[in-house]
């Protein structure tokens, strides 16, 4: 089913009609909804937010993309059926805890991405730039901070006091590995490494961090520990909560998604009820699960590594 939600990213054949491509699927994804869901069906009743604590290969799935409820009819007309992301608020915990109260992100804000490559290892991301853009003028009372082209580095980040900042959100690229996490990393201009180990080191004071990058989410599948990648590394260094893609993610619909998202924020949103409402407002314009279901929202321990800031 996980294949069948990225399909039209990797196959030309299924982004010919990703409809019929993604129908022969649901059966696969009705099956995990009966297995994982339906049990619980009875306590959601009147339920608004989902909160899952995934294990395993459950990880990277994204529940919201789950078919809900079960019956297979089409939500709106379009030959999707209803998701389960369309009735309930769905988050993530990164270990079996109490749930924080909801909290709201502000500023200041650090944006990082728009990468160059000079030697052209890596593709350009055109709409980075506009998604830097768009979320630099919605925050732009509450202080932004830029590091993109040729600042996106390595040193210019070393030189920031990192714990200032409220949200950090990266547009970049990001590899990942299911195997190796020392080869997990954000890609920086100039083919910079941000590795794992140089951001668990890192002293943040963040409400959020957000990595749209592709695959900021995967990483090396550890039983009781979850996944051992990005988020696992910026919850050490001080996260309180983050937003990651379990896929590659298509520049144009992750910018889109994005945008979407900090406007909910702005208004107040906490992070799992904006990117709730991202999604909704993303399947609207892009239908098909790979381009609005990647995005998943864990909300971390209440203890951050620094001390609170001041407010503005």
């Amino acid at each position: 089913y996980r294949l069948a939600l990225r399909r039209p990213l990797l196959s030309a054949e299924a982004r010919l009609d990703p409809l019929a491509d993604f129908q022969r699927d649901v059966p696969a994804g009705a099956a995990l909804s009966r297995w994982l869901i339906a049990p619980l069906a009875p306590l959601l009743v009147g339920a608004r937010r989902v909160l899952i604590v995934p294990d395993g290969e459950l990880a990277l799935l994204p529940f919201a993309a789950l078919p809900w409820p079960l019956s297979g009819a089409s939500a709106d007309g379009g030959g999707y059926p209803p998701f389960l992301g369309q009735q309930y608020e769905i988050g993530r915990l990164p270990l079996a805890m109490v749930p924080p109260p909801a909290r709201v992100a502000r500023g200041p804000v650090l944006l990082a991405g728009n990468p160059v490559d000079a030697a052209g290892g890596l593709p350009a991301l055109p709409r980075a730039a506009e998604e830097m853009r768009r979320l630099a003028a919605l925050w732009s009372r509450q202080g932004v901070e830029r590091l993109e082209g040729n600042d996106l580095s390595l040193g210019k980040i070393a030189g920031l006091d990192l714990t200032r900042y409220g949200i950090v959100h990266f547009a970049t690229h990001a590899e990942a590995s299911s195997r190796d996490p020392r080869r997990t990393a954000v890609l920086l201009s100039g083919g910079q490494r941000l590795g794992l180990d140089r951001i668990g080191a890192w002293k943040l004071d963040a409400d959020l961090v957000v990595l749209s990058g592709c695959r900021t989410g995967d990483g090396e599948v550890v039983p009781g520990e979850g996944v051992v990648g990005l988020g696992w590394a910026f919850f050490r260094a001080g996260a309180r909560d983050l937003v990651v893609s379990l896929w590659s993610v298509a520049d144009g619909a992750a910018a889109d998604e994005m945008v979407l998202f900090h406007q909910e924020l702005a208004r107040g949103a906490d992070p799992v009820a904006a990117l709730a409402h991202a999604r909704r407002a993303a399947a609207g314009l892009r239908s098909h699960p790979a381009f609005w279901a990647p995005f998943v929202a864990y909300l971390g321990p209440e203890a951050a590594t620094c001390t609170k800031r001041p407010k503005n």
